[in-house]
């Protein structure tokens, strides 16, 4: 809206009213009103004009007007020294009033206000000198409008209704595109426009400086306007108009809905009930958009709009769109005028719309378009059940929550089939805005209610604790919880969520952690890219880590989260110990493979030399030793493979207390007589399937390390067996093995000392080859022993407390004994005949093995991987009898080129041969036409394989 000029004529009836009326009606206002009498002096100002020239009634009066308010114009800022000579001329004195552009005011406390100018004179009686009267109204808050209303004006184009927006100077911000199609200027010509000058606008039977200040004390208005187009053409205008505040209350412009209603014919009696609707309408607007809670005010609601309407009744439905496609409603308010009476159906119960003939409601309403007139106008198929309800006139308009059709609200006449002009219509469909509005308002507050309900809970729920300082270091706000820092040693003189930003970052020293905060400050804003800070915290043998990752540019400040990320590096530095573990297996299991393959050539030569040698020849007893010394070192690789978990050697069924029973005389031999040992043997264990001398391995250094954790004496060594049931739930515990064990039936070891315990540091080394807590380690020790229990695919845990001693609980699976065809020697070697093949990529090997075959009478060809092996045999078949086959070979391994033998000849005897375990051969092995010898092997362990190979068995 802008300002038109206005003529103040006197009349006898102001003439007769008291001057107290006009003091009041001024002291009301909420611009400022200075009255300059004869001379230019200052003669009465208001409350307003106190306020905002910072002059009081009595320190101005008397003075001149432009002592009391310093006026600048204009980019040069010169003085406004005549508010009359620098508006435009008037044709005479007391005939109007005039409007400077906007102007600078200079309070009495100097400071600058932007402000509209208007001056009139008013004509006294005769005989009287002229008064000239000043209004000023203050612009400086409205021009922070453009930027808030700039992106929901883009939105706006999308609205039927010509959209406008206006500062507080009362010049164009947002102007949409039905704005641009109803007035005819494009929106890049209207914005920063006086809207006066746009418009033209005239309010009739009233003015634009009343509707604005309607506006400014209601917060909104409604009325028709009278608007002028590009072409000067008169436009009637329906104009919502609604004040624009900001979050500190600050008016900062205005937002105007115009919808033309040119076309509508306006007779004295509809203009009469559309000032009494628009006054509802205000009403309305007024309740709903300050109101918590829109139902509760609803009733006092309608009844001003029944009141200006003077219908019967006012119904509020809401919709329901059924999964069937089907639109349903139901009743949720009525309003009853005094003499109305309630309607004789149930509405309360939802119904459909097509079920009573209203299928044009829904196509009208739901595209927002209202449904007026006298019922006897309708289509015949709704008049049934409008006439049940004794309905003659009626309104219905839509009622949208933000763009979804939330219901309707109907407005019923029971006396008369009279007709309705677009102005009540368009202004009950305002009502019904504004009703929708308020819904959408109080969802979005509830929703936004429980959006921060559910953030704060999630926000404490949270293990993270979140700062929000200033640049300067100072907290500003915190959320979470405290509790997960306990570890942390605070400050307790200082408030508790900055002593723990202090003890992070600072280790305690406040100047040190405000230096600390600059650097990470200037560091984060410098890259806009979050900062994660890892830091040790906490001290001791039990560090803790904490995780600070720092946002920058939060609200004018850094935003820190912290989390105690301990488990997660324990469990990274735990899953990294593991796997240098199974690096370090692998790497000593592909040694001991390699050391048994020389081993092998070394034992075949030795004791094919032997052989070679009469018994009591000088060289014989050397031989002899050299054997013996290449089959210790063949034992030390048996002790390699098991740490690599890849020796299981001779398996079958054992009872595992039976075997402890057994080696009770040895136990005690390696427990100090000060240590007392206890069996705790659980009765009618199954068997386990494993090797004997690797079980007892593994009991022994349990009980020798359990034995040497207890210094303090006397002190106690249990040993406890069982049995129990794993089940799924049980592969998520914690196990030193890695992932838990597979879900089945297992055989326990349990074995507890009362000696000093292992600390988390220590915990996750013990299986360190060589690594001891005692000062001097025992080879591999417990490495072997988590080797083996890999090996035979069980699981062990350790439970562990610093002065209370430790506990190794071992899972071991119970099963069938693997019972291999056993190898008989042969009585002589006289027996062997016939051709054989030798696959090996060890040129050792080859060697010995053809020495020795040889000897015995039988032919050798060799070959030195896979491949040839396949190609040899096809090439001499009817000449190999049988095959040795080593198991690891590069290329084509010997389990691959077993299953290619097989296919050739299924009955070919073959022995399979590895520095492994036989376990690793055991799913492929057919036990009728395939054996297995473990490297290293001498003459006659070689010789006994293949004369039983051979079917000697």
């Amino acid at each position: 809206m802008s300002d038109p000029v206005k003529t103040l004529e006197p009349d006898d009836s102001l003439k007769e009213q008291s001057p107290h009326l006009l003091t009041a009606l001024t002291e009301m206002l909420d611009d400022a009103v200075i009255v300059v009498g004869d001379g230019g002096m200052v003669h009465t100002m208001n409350p307003a004009a106190e306020t905002l020239t910072g002059w009081s009634l009595a320190e101005a009066y008397g003075r001149p007007w432009a002592e009391v308010l310093p006026l600048l114009v204009g980019p040069s800022r010169e003085p406004l020294l005549d508010v009359l000579t620098a508006l435009p001329a008037l044709p005479e004195p007391g005939r109007g009033q005039r409007r400077t552009p906007d102007v600078l005011l200079v309070t009495r406390g100097g400071q600058e206000v932007v402000v509209a100018l208007r001056a009139a004179l008013v004509t006294p009686p005769a005989g009287e000198p002229p008064t000239t009267l000043i209004t000023l109204h203050n612009l400086t808050y409205e021009r922070t409008m453009y930027e808030a209303l700039s992106y929901h004006g883009r939105l706006l184009n999308h609205v039927s209704d010509a959209v406008i927006s206006v500062s507080m100077e009362l010049r164009v911000q947002i102007w949409n595109a039905a704005a641009e199609r109803l007035y005819g200027w494009a929106s890049d010509e209207a914005r920063g426009r006086p809207l006066q000058e746009l418009l033209g606008t005239i309010v009739p039977n009233s003015s634009i400086q009343d509707a604005w200040q309607r506006l400014l004390a209601n917060g909104i208005w409604q009325g028709d306007v009278i608007q002028h187009n590009r072409r000067g053409q008169p436009i009637d205008v329906l104009s919502s108009v609604s004040l624009l505040r900001d979050q500190a209350g600050q008016q900062i412009g205005a937002v105007a809905v115009n919808r033309d209603i040119t076309r509508r014919k306006k007779m004295e009696t509809d203009m009469r009930r559309r000032e009494a609707v628009l006054s509802a309408v205000s009403y309305a607007a007024e309740r709903l958009l300050r109101t918590d809670s829109w139902e509760a005010i609803l009733d006092e609601v309608c009844g001003q709009l029944g009141e200006a309407t003077g219908v019967s009744r006012i119904y509020l439905f809401r919709n329901r769109l059924g999964d069937d496609g089907i639109w349903y409603t139901a009743r949720t308010h009525l309003w009853l005028a005094e003499d109305a009476y309630p309607p004789p159906v149930d509405l309360d119960r939802e119904i459909s719309f097509e079920s009573v003939g209203f299928e044009r409601w829904v196509e009208r309403l739901s595209t927002n378009r209202a449904i007026a007139g006298p019922v006897a106008t309708f289509p015949e198929r709704e008049h049934a059940f409008l006439n049940i309800l004794g309905i003659l006139s009626m309104v219905v308009v839509p009622l949208f929550v933000g763009t979804a059709w939330w219901g309707f609200m109907g407005f019923t006449d029971a006396r008369s089939e009279r007709e309705w002009s677009l102005a009540e219509v368009d202004s009950l469909r305002a009502a019904a805005n504004i009703l929708g509005a308020a819904i959408q308002r109080q969802q979005a507050e509830q929703a936004l209610r429980k959006s921060e309900a559910t953030n704060r809970a999630l926000l404490d729920a949270m293990p993270d604790l979140l700062f929000w300082v200033s640049s300067s270091g100072d907290l500003l706000d915190v959320r979470g919880s405290i509790d997960a820092l306990t570890f942390l040693a605070l400050d307790e003189s200082k408030p508790l969520p900055e002593s723990v930003l202090v003890e992070l970052l600072g280790g305690g020293d406040p100047a040190r952690y405000r230096q600390e905060l600059a650097r990470i400050a200037e560091q984060v804003n410098d890259s806009r890219e979050p900062l994660v800070l890892e830091l040790v915290a906490g001290g001791g043998d039990s560090p803790r880590y904490v995780e600070v990752r720092v946002i920058p540019n939060y609200q004018a400040g850094l935003l820190l989260i912290v989390r105690d990320v301990t488990q997660r590096r324990l469990a990274e530095e735990a899953l990294q110990q593991t796997q240098r573990l199974e690096s370090l297996g692998i790497l000593v299991g592909g040694i001991a493979h390699d050391f048994n393959n020389l081993l092998t050539g070394m034992l075949g030569q030795a004791s094919l030399a032997q052989a070679k040698l009469a018994a009591d020849h000088p060289a014989a007893i050397h031989i002899r030793k050299a054997t013996t010394s290449a089959e210790r070192a063949a034992d030390l690789t048996h002790q390699l493979l098991a740490y690599a978990g890849k020796a299981q050697l001779s398996v079958q069924a054992l009872d595992l207390n039976e075997l402890i029973r057994d080696n009770i005389a040895l136990l005690d031999t390696v427990v100090p007589k000060s240590v007392r040992l206890n069996l705790v043997l659980a009765p009618k264990l199954p068997a386990i399937v494993a090797d004997a001398g690797q079980v007892q391995q593994l009991v022994m250094n349990l009980v020798m390390n359990a034995a040497e954790a207890i210094v303090v004496e006397p002190g106690e060594v249990r040993v406890i067996t069982g049995v129990v049931e794993i089940g799924d739930e049980d592969r998520a515990k914690e196990y030193v093995t890695g992932r838990g064990p597979a879900p089945g039936l297992y055989v326990t070891l349990s074995v507890t000392d009362t000696g000093v315990g292992i600390d988390h540091r220590h915990l996750t080394r013990i299986f360190d080859p060589f690594y001891s807590t005692k000062g001097s380690g025992r080879g591999l020790g417990l490495s072997a022993t988590i080797g083996i229990i890999r090996s035979y695919k069980g699981a062990l845990q350790i439970r562990s407390e610093v002065g209370k001693g430790t506990t190794f609980h071992v899972l071991l699976p119970a099963g069938e004994a693997f019972t291999p065809l056993p190898i008989t020697a042969p009585a002589d070697t006289s027996s062997l005949a016939g051709g054989i093949l030798v696959v090996d990529d060890e040129a050792s090997i080859l060697d010995a093995v053809t020495d020795i075959l040889s000897l015995a009478g039988m032919r050798v060809l060799v070959a030195g991987d896979g491949q040839q092996g396949l190609e040899t045999y096809l090439a001499h078949r009817d000449e190999i009898a049988m095959v040795l086959l080593d198991m690891q070979m590069p290329g084509l391994n010997g389990l691959e080129t077993l299953q290619q033998l097989r296919q050739i000849n299924p009955q070919l005897p073959v022995i399979l041969s590895s520095g492994y375990s036989e376990g690793q051969a055991h799913d492929w092995v057919d036990y009728r036409h395939t054996s297995f010898l473990q490297k290293p092997y001498d003459l006659e362990e070689l010789i006994a394989a293949i004369a039983a190979a051979l079917g000697k068995e």
